[in-house]
């Protein structure tokens, strides 16, 4: 199959309303006033990942419905079909229309005519797509791959394919920003998944928030990679995971509202502390 290597990002207008005044402001106010700057308050998000399955498991809207009892501010999203045979639709911009949230898309192979990838909707401005907004992951030599291996996972040569990692930048309502991102990780074993978890190791160093489908636990060798470049895992339900900084801390789990997919809707409500802001 053909690898695409396009990037869309579609906003549905402005941010919400009632921002507080932006850090310019407040430091021209506080200039005038002769008095050190309140530190920067914590912004709270709620954060949640979802496979999506390609809308087997549930229409779209019933996926949105359950995105939308959460309360969501932004959502990673896996296994995206855009206008392919199986899915005649651009089923990211469909959520995204049905929230009324702003949709970043990228698309990892080309597949029945159509696109499969990730996406990120957010409530919050996205407001630029960072440089390395499509990261290849690498991709796994399968005649490297051990027969007991292939055998274990049950991986055949047609199982591999490119994986992304997808960041984006998100304007909080106090007008600071914070890097997100979202990712799937391939099924064939650690000797495929570990590289593509060094891979975003090294490109992910800003990124505060990062969830996706890893293919893998938690007490397993990625979220031990993961850890040891300064990630934690925050909330881990089987293979989908919401992974944090230490500038991010969890206030509470969501509870699943109801299961839309082969794999569970994945939310937490986070504190983002002044440290995961990027210029």
């Amino acid at each position: 199959m053909k690898i695409s290597q396009s990037v869309e990002c579609s906003t549905r207008g402005p941010a919400r309303d009632g921002r507080l005044p932006s850090l310019a402001a407040l430091a021209a106010v506080t200039a005038v006033a002769s008095v050190a700057p309140p530190p920067l308050a914590a912004e709270r998000v709620t954060f949640a990942t979802l496979n999506i399955a390609y809308a087997t498991h549930a229409s779209l809207e019933q996926i949105a419905a359950a995105i939308r009892a959460l309360d969501a501010d932004v959502v990673a999203l896996q296994e995206v079909d855009r206008f392919t045979r199986r899915s005649p639709t651009d089923q990211a911009a469909q959520l995204g229309r049905l929230l009324d949230m702003e949709v970043a898309y990228a698309p990892a192979i080309d597949y029945q005519g159509g696109e499969f990838g990730i996406a990120l909707l957010s409530r919050v401005a996205i407001v630029a797509i960072v440089a390395m907004e499509s990261i290849r992951l690498p991709i796994l030599d399968y005649h490297s791959l051990p027969p007991p291996t292939r055998l274990l996972f049950g991986c055949r040569q047609d199982d591999i394919e490119q994986h992304l990692l997808l960041t984006a930048r998100l304007r909080l309502a106090d007008d600071t920003e914070i890097s997100v991102a979202t990712t799937h990780l391939g099924r064939c074993g650690a000797t495929e998944r570990l590289p593509q978890a060094a891979a975003i190791a090294t490109h992910a160093v800003s990124t505060a928030l990062l969830a996706g489908d890893f293919n893998a636990r938690r007490s397993g060798r990625v979220a031990g990679h993961l850890t040891s470049n300064g990630w934690r895992v925050l909330v881990a339900r089987g293979v989908d995971w919401i992974v944090g900084r230490s500038c991010i801390a969890v206030e509470e789990v969501v509870p699943e509202p109801a299961r839309v997919s082969d794999h569970p809707l994945v939310a937490a409500r986070v504190r983002v502390q002044p440290a995961c802001v990027v210029d």
